[in-house]
């Protein structure tokens, strides 16, 4: 085997399918659906993956090209998200009130 191929090759060939796992809380799998499988299906059309869910919040995502994946997880990681004391972040004043101001720092969370 080593007259062949000396040593593995660094990286897979494009079109083989490749698999992405990544674990959310449970309770959020149903922020990734959306009502009816909307948020999902938007995900899904726009970045061309397969997307797999266990009970235990398993995200399994399925396809050829490793940046729709990679944007995939972006997507799914920023609809999970929940900001926590200290965390910086870049947002959209979308209404201010004499109280406070609504300030949009992810798509859908204000």
């Amino acid at each position: 085997m080593l007259q062949t191929i000396s040593t593995h090759r660094p990286s897979l060939a494009p079109t083989v399918p490749k698999i992405k796992v990544i674990k959310i809380d449970a309770d959020k799998v149903k922020l990734v659906i959306g009502k009816g499988g909307e948020t999902i299906d938007k995900i899904i059309e726009e970045t061309g993956v397969k997307i797999d869910f266990e009970d235990d919040g398993t995200c399994y995502i399925t396809d050829r090209s490793d940046a729709a994946i990679e944007r995939t997880i972006e997507i799914i990681m920023s609809i999970v998200y929940v900001p926590k004391v200290g965390d910086s972040f870049t947002g959209t004043v979308t209404r201010v009130e004499a109280y406070g101001a609504f300030v949009q720092y992810a798509p859908g969370k204000i």
